[in-house]
């Protein structure tokens, strides 16, 4: 007895494999990218973020800078000295337009940067204040011991921007690995759920006709 197997009823791993490729390929596609867009974009974003500090303005210590401030906005005063103990040493007063003086805080942590060009000398964050309404500000550093030729210079906490720099980047290319999850998760959900498509037809049980009873054939 010999029996033949029809081709298309066939549900083996090579079928089921073929059919996810598609999906699996457009996954690894998606990650790829996300991580690729995610890592450039963290990269463009560091640079522009070292380069910031070079914006700041900048005076020789002594000296006084002047900056404009909206209301609430906060800014950091950084000394650039080859030394981070000079740094810490200057002594920073912050005034309004009108002259009065603006509470500053003494900066909790540690943020520096390289001077661009000078090899050797850090900017160190020393203090920090909050405007507490729009408008010109006076920024002074009276002295600085140790070393001379030290600089004060004002502009934005550079710890905040490291966030801004990479938190985008970073939720983007988390974004993208999880789609590509989904993308390689979801079409092999589907393919164990079963389908009425894929179930045999129910056979029709098949009523003989009645055989005629043998008293008929017998008065016959």
């Amino acid at each position: 007895m010999t029996s033949t197997l029809d081709p298309s009823s066939s549900t083996g791993p090579d079928r089921s494999t073929r059919s996810l490729a598609p999906w699996w390929v457009a996954a690894g596609l998606v990650a790829a990218a996300g991580l690729i867009v995610g890592t450039v974009w963290a990269v463009m974003n560091m640079l522009a973020l070292v380069h910031r500090p070079a914006g700041f303005p900048h005076t020789p210590v002594p000296g006084s800078v002047l900056i404009e401030l909206a209301e609430g906005e906060k800014a950091v005063v950084y000394i650039e000295a080859s030394t981070t103990g000079a740094a810490r040493a200057a002594e920073v007063t912050v005034r309004t337009s009108d002259g009065d003086a603006v509470a500053t805080h003494r900066y909790s942590g540690l943020v520096q940067y390289d001077v661009d060009g000078e090899p050797g000398r850090l900017g160190i964050a020393v203090r920090s204040f909050d405007a507490p309404v729009a408008g010109r500000y006076t920024a002074t550093a009276l002295a600085v011991d140790g070393p001379r030729g030290s600089v004060l210079a004002v502009g934005e906490d550079l710890s905040e921007g490291l966030v801004a720099a990479l938190l985008p980047p970073v939720l983007l290319a988390l974004g993208m690995l999880v789609l590509a999850g989904v993308l390689a998760v979801t079409p092999i959900r589907h393919s164990r759920q079963p389908s009425s498509d894929h179930e045999p037809p129910q056979k029709k049980p098949v009523r003989g006709k009645p055989r005629p009873s043998s008293s008929r054939r017998d008065s016959s």
